[in-house]
């Protein structure tokens, strides 16, 4: 009987397992996502050759299109901030700093960055301005990082890395595209603490087509925007003011800090946001050997604070870098020529060259009172006084031959270093006649449009 029993348990059991293995035969199966392999992935930038990041001769990250089309970054910070070893910082709206398997300071110049094999170093500034980078994250193929030395393939500017962003021909990107973009970061601590959550945003269009076998193109244009960064504030180090308590990195016998961060004020200086419009013209021609010429150009604009390590700079409204390019290859030929046109004006905003007037009437004889008491008119050279209690804002106009103001200046925390003057009767009555007039202003001059 108990032989019977076992036997039906186990026909059940067979029957059972049967009929499940025929139900999974029958289903199908779920499709298979295509993977790229990380031996598929295809870069330039390790040997100046193509080769499988595998097999490149560096230490590589590639940043694949599908990270580009899901990224939420606002600017290349962002975008390279996730690469291992790549040591990202933001001191203002623009300026942005990187350097690979370093500590990363104000002006870097150490990582070569390149597009599509033009050079976006700066060689008179030594600098790289990320935000002379015309091209937005959408027309970008990859962007391919070079980890570690590169100078015996790319040159002195990579000695600690290489990042090289290459974009899509216009075959790749047919068609329109339109992106919009916008977000808000807080600014709850620091100098901005009570003007709410700063906004930040932008947008930029593409349209590529080919018009034959031979030719194809792409324009494209955006812009981009950015409210002020909040700055630190109190005392460096947490200390008093005035007493150091911060041990020295390299030698801790020694303390540092105690100083008072500027405030974000007049009386220091101002951060400012930032405002990016950008430009963008590419035209393809195939050759019948199988070979390509490339033709491109662009314009990008900025405004906002550089730091460096002399102080701050404020990058004025109308600076700008164009570029024009000419490229040809055929197979793993390559041959690129290339010129940067840069033009900005970025005055230092606590280190300001003194303004010179000549032949300039001041309608306020208080002028010459208080540029006495500054400097002593007639003592010897060194008589003058410290200049800390006599500092004035002032303004600056500047009138045509038709006596119409045509641009007024204001100088703020100024006083003068040097002058000479005629009597106020042969100017005037009511005013004095600057011969040569030089003002030490404290503050960056502002233009102003409209009398003040």
């Amino acid at each position: 009987m108990k032989r019977f029993l076992l036997a039906l348990f186990g026909l059940g059991l067979f029957a059972a397992t049967a009929a499940t293995a025929q139900d999974a035969a029958q289903a199908p199966a779920p499709p298979k996502e295509p993977e790229i392999k990380r031996e598929e992935i295809i870069v330039v930038s390790a040997s100046k050759t193509e080769s499988t990041i595998i097999n490149a001769p560096a230490t590589m990250s590639v940043i694949t299109p599908d990270i580009l089309a899901t990224t939420a970054a606002q600017n290349y910070g962002d975008l390279l901030r996730s690469v291992p070893g790549l040591n990202v910082i933001q001191t203002s709206a623009r300026d942005i700093n990187m350097t690979s398997r370093a500590s990363t300071s104000t002006l870097t110049n150490s990582t070569l960055v390149m597009l599509d094999g033009r050079s976006l170093y700066l060689d008179f500034f030594g600098l790289v301005l990320w935000d002379f980078v015309p091209q937005s994250s959408s027309e970008i193929k990859q962007i391919e990082v070079v980890r570690g030395p590169a100078s015996a393939i790319w040159g002195a500017n990579a000695f600690t890395g290489v990042v090289n962003i290459i974009t899509k021909t216009p075959r790749e990107a047919e068609g329109f595209g339109l992106n919009l973009s916008g977000g808000l970061f807080s600014r709850s601590e620091g100098s901005r603490s009570g003007e709410g959550n700063g906004y930040t945003g932008g947008g930029n269009f593409s349209y590529a087509k080919a018009t034959s076998e031979k030719l194809s193109y792409r324009l494209s244009a955006g812009y981009f925007y950015s409210d002020p960064l909040s700055r630190p504030t109190g005392v460096v180090g947490g200390c008093a003011a005035g007493v150091r308590c911060v041990p020295d990195p390299l030698d801790s016998t020694i303390l540092t800090g105690g100083a008072t961060y500027p405030a974000d004020t007049v009386a220091g200086f101002r951060n400012n946001g930032t405002s990016q419009p950008k430009a963008d013209l590419r035209v393809d021609q195939e050759l019948s050997n199988g070979g390509r010429i490339t033709y491109q150009g662009g314009y990008a604009g900025t405004k906002g604070i550089v730091h460096t390590g002399i102080g701050p700079f404020d990058i004025q409204s109308g600076s700008y870098l164009a570029y024009g390019k000419v490229n040809f290859s055929k197979n793993a030929l390559k041959v690129n020529v290339f010129a940067n046109f840069v033009d900005a004006k970025a005055p230092s905003l606590l280190n300001i060259d003194a303004i010179t007037l000549e032949r300039g009437i001041t309608h306020d004889l208080e002028f010459e009172r208080w540029a006495n008491a500054v400097w002593r008119l007639g003592a010897a050279q060194g008589a003058e006084v410290s200049h800390r209690d006599f500092r004035k804002d002032l303004v600056i106009e500047l009138f045509n031959e038709a006596g119409q103001l045509v641009l007024a200046y204001k100088v703020f925390r100024a006083w003068v270093s040097e002058y000479q003057v005629l009597e106020a009767k042969a100017a005037g009555a009511d005013a004095v006649l600057l011969i040569v007039a030089a003002l030490q202003p404290h503050e960056l001059v502002i233009p102003q449009h409209e009398r003040i």
